[in-house]
């Protein structure tokens, strides 16, 4: 159990990672959207981490080996651990569907109308070159896992893999659950936020073009500032009003 919540200790350190650069390369703080998700996405492995803190001391020691080497002879402890996951993975996505959706509504003359899903979203990144097109089939299986996880039980309604970071296959098969390991949900928590790190950078540099300062002669020392939109706040309803804003 040690060896696995070390893990994921590492993802939740490539997320504070993720975050830390880009709040610093773009002066901008955590709570703006999309940079938010990785702090949401950190806080939801934080809970995860705590149940299994919780279950490495109460759980049967395995007589040889850890849980890991012994997770076929431990199904209801294995399980367990499987469900905390599941659910973190379902909560990681969630929150950086939400981060991105409303930032992405701040860039219209790029990425149009705001995106009704995360499916979405990615056609689009894909579309404009944010993501590859490699990236692109990996997120939208994604995406089918969660919404397998959250509205069927996790059960697929489709025939299919896929493979992350060389090893890891995830078999999809209609009206059954996929067998997996510990390592499958880690691998997804670990792919999804690294390409969502990447995909912030790309959505910052086009928000910062934004931005045209200009002069404005009939004024001594006056300058204009054009914003199209303002990056949404976590916790504060900074997307819900319309048009932009400017001072001069």
């Amino acid at each position: 159990m040690r060896a696995l919540m070390d893990h994921i200790f590492e993802i939740k350190a490539l997320a504070d990672g993720l975050n830390d650069n880009i709040v610093a390369r773009y002066n901008l703080p955590t709570s703006h959207m999309p940079i938010a998700g990785l702090n949401m996405a950190s806080n939801r492995i934080v809970l995860a981490l705590e149940l299994m803190e919780y279950y490495s001391q109460v759980f049967d020691k395995p007589a040889n080996g850890s849980l890991e080497d012994n997770i076929s002879f431990n199904h209801e402890q294995s399980q367990r651990v499987i469900d905390v996951l599941s659910s973190c993975f379902v909560g990681v996505m969630s929150s950086l569907e939400s981060c991105s959706r409303k930032a992405s509504s701040m860039l219209p003359n790029l990425l149009g109308a705001p995106p009704k899903t995360l499916f979405n979203l990615v056609e689009k990144s894909a579309s404009i070159g944010w993501i590859s097109r490699a990236d692109e089939s990996v997120w939208k299986r994604l995406i089918d896992i969660r919404n397998a996880q959250v509205h069927n039980n996790g059960e697929f309604s489709f025939q299919g893999e896929l493979s992350l970071y060389g090893d890891i296959i995830w078999k999809f098969r209609p009206g059954a659950q996929s067998k997996v390991g510990f390592r499958h949900l880690t691998a997804c928590l670990r792919w999804a936020i690294s390409s969502y790190g990447a995909w912030c950078v790309r959505f910052l540099e086009a928000w910062n073009k934004e931005f045209d300062y200009c002069p404005s002669w009939g004024r001594l020392y006056s300058y204009e500032v054009r914003v199209s939109k303002v990056l949404p706040v976590w916790g504060r309803d900074t997307w819900g009003s319309g048009g932009g804003w400017s001072w001069s």
